[in-house]
């Protein structure tokens, strides 16, 4: 797929039963496992899309994204990092491929992490792909970002508050800009999820770039 932005089809377009839930529907605000089922289509979507040669995910908890996303996409090497994993989550992902990493990523000030997405980058053919449902995602996607290439996207979720705006300018220093096929998604109160994509050229603001939780 061609990595034009200019492509600003609504992400509700993309798939009917997301866009059923766009809006701040209450029910939808107190199903979290709705919310937690839309948030992985959506991550599944863009990987099947953009097919990236690595997908780094920050936060892998239960595994569950990481197999759907390895089971989408096969030939994708699907790397997770986690803090304290569950063993027994570890051994099914293994058994599926599944390069799951028991680590804190910002433990050491996130110096290893930039050093692994270095070797990521270098042993990449293709896109890679770098989804944080971590603790502190600013950080993680900062460190990250130093690193990836244009082409190259980064995504995140549940994420609000007055560092937003901070946050955003701080992605369009670095050239990323707001995926508009994939305009946030509303999970909750407050709570979005976006991607962006790494550019030749410097950007300019997104419509949605402006919110500030």
């Amino acid at each position: 797929m061609s990595n034009n932005l200019q492509d600003d089809r609504p992400w509700h377009d993309l798939d009917a039963r997301l866009g059923k839930l766009r809006p701040k529907e209450p029910k939808l605000q107190k199903n979290m496992g709705m919310q937690r089922q839309c948030e992985h289509d959506l991550v599944v979507r863009v990987v099947e899309d953009y097919k990236p040669s690595i997908y780094v995910e920050l936060g892998s908890g239960n595994g569950i994204l990481l197999e759907r996303v390895k089971k989408a996409m096969p030939d994708t090497r699907v790397i997770g990092f986690e803090c304290k994993p569950v063993k027994k989550v570890v051994d099914q992902c293994e058994k599926l491929g599944i390069d799951f990493r028991s680590q804190d990523v910002l433990g050491d000030g996130g110096k290893l992490l930039g050093k692994q997405m270095e070797e990521f980058i270098e042993e990449c053919c293709g896109p890679i792909v770098v989804y944080t449902d971590n603790g502190n995602k600013p950080m993680e996607l900062g460190i990250v970002s130093e690193h990836m290439r244009p082409g190259d996207i980064c995504g995140s979720h549940d994420f609000s508050g007055p560092n937003w705006a901070g946050f955003v300018s701080f992605l369009k220093r670095r050239n990323f800009a707001t995926m508009k096929r994939y305009e946030p998604y509303i999970l909750e109160h407050l709570c979005l999820q976006r991607f962006w994509m790494k550019q030749e050229e410097p950007v300019s603001e997104h419509p949605c770039d402006r919110f500030e939780g």
